[in-house]
């Protein structure tokens, strides 16, 4: 068995109602915090004052900054950190889904170390840095798909180069997060769908991953199994409390699982459609995954083919057979969840696929070099190739 070593440090508070001691998660981290978050939509559900409320009667006196967009901005960051700064702000608390708790992590960690966020993701002068410090944050999901409560990254989107990537430091681990799924009660479908979407390919890449461990590779599968049963089953009955737990549970199962590991291609070539089309992360993913698991299959029989029983493969199939049909059995599932799409069907041209496959090799090379299938750019070409329809 091949020698691996884990870290992970966040203190992970799970179950319903657990967002109530979010006064007891935060007063070891000062008498300030920054709250972060997407628009005005949570204040408006009454989730922001769930968490204002306590905090201020816990004498912790609470900022908002509502100014981050979908797949967060470079300059969004930037503005953040200057807010942090100027109010003398002590932590940064995530409120929502990925994109709120990847800028609260990147606001905490350019707060304590100077510069810009640049600085820290693709291209940037202190990216391999051995950045040891960042301000507490805590995470609050609201979704139930990106994993962020608890994994070391921080997804950036860069406007002027197209490209999303992360800094990968240990200090950007949450101190504490925070998983209630009453949070997740009034979602939206389509969210529920592309988020879920989002944790089943969490843990099926770091599955499908060389850096897999005995370890991940048990979360992974947990993860996938309560995706797959459950996913359907909070799309139809958004209020059951018990299907909005599992995948809860499994959201976070897909962030550890990839805070051990890694993604691969699909999320490698996903945040890159998404950086240059600002499309929903999770259907960025769906639009090139079956192509990517049509194209990489045999890279490993014995792994695809366990994805593939997941997926619903027939009993009794060979694992060559169950493996060749990874892809058309993820197709269902998108399918199922209503978030099948083509790179055709959210606007991306033959014409843009060397763009993506370029900035997929220098922001996010690392996923594909982990893949289980060698991929070069020729591969990755043809990937998005077979993808557009």
């Amino acid at each position: 068995m091949k020698p691996f070593s884990t870290y992970l440090p966040t203190k992970i508070v799970f179950g319903p109602g657990s967002v109530s001691g979010i006064a007891d998660a935060a007063a070891p981290f000062g008498k300030k915090a920054m709250i972060v978050t997407t628009g005005k939509d949570l204040e408006k559900l009454g989730l922001t004052g769930r968490i204002t409320g306590p905090l201020e009667a816990a004498g912790i006196e609470a900022l908002v900054y509502d100014e981050i967009s979908p797949n967060p901005k470079t300059h969004e960051i930037d503005r953040g950190v200057g807010v942090f700064i100027e109010n003398k702000c002590t932590a940064a608390i995530g409120l929502g889904g990925g994109s709120a708790m990847d800028a609260a992590k990147a606001i905490a960690l350019v707060a304590k170390n100077g510069g810009t966020i640049c600085d820290f993701i693709a291209g940037g002068e202190r990216r391999y840095e051995a950045i040891k410090e960042s301000f507490p944050c805590i995470c609050i999901s609201t979704t139930s798909g990106t994993g962020s409560e608890a994994t070391q990254y921080a997804v950036i989107n860069n406007p002027e180069t197209h490209e999303k990537s992360s800094p990968d430091y240990p200090c950007l681990f949450p101190a504490v997060s925070i998983v209630d799924p009453e949070l997740t009660l009034d979602l939206p479908k389509g969210i529920t769908a592309q988020t879920g979407v989002d944790a089943f390919y969490h843990a099926m890449e770091a599955y499908l991953s060389t850096v897999a461990t005995p370890y991940s590779d048990i979360i992974a599968i947990d993860c996938m199994q309560r995706v797959a049963k459950n996913l359907e089953t909070v799309m139809e009955n958004p209020h059951d409390l018990e299907a909005r737990s599992q995948m809860a549970w499994a959201n976070t199962l897909g962030g550890i699982a990839i805070a051990l590991t890694a993604t691969v291609g699909i999320h490698a070539i996903g945040n890159s459609i998404s950086g240059l089309t600002d499309i929903a992360h999770g259907r960025a993913l769906a639009s090139v995954g079956v192509a990517f698991l049509d194209y990489t299959w045999d890279a490993d029989i014995r792994r695809y083919s366990n994805v593939a029983r997941i997926l619903g493969a027939k009993e009794g199939l060979a694992d060559e057979e169950a493996a060749a049909q990874c892809g058309s059995l993820m197709r269902g599932f998108l399918g199922k969840a209503g978030v099948g799409a083509t790179l055709t069907d959210i606007g991306v041209t033959e014409g843009q696929i060397e763009h993506i496959t370029d900035v997929t090799f220098t922001g996010m090379l690392y996923g594909i070099q982990v893949s289980l299938k060698e991929l070069d750019k020729r591969d990755v070409m043809q990937i998005m190739r077979n993808a557009l329809a």
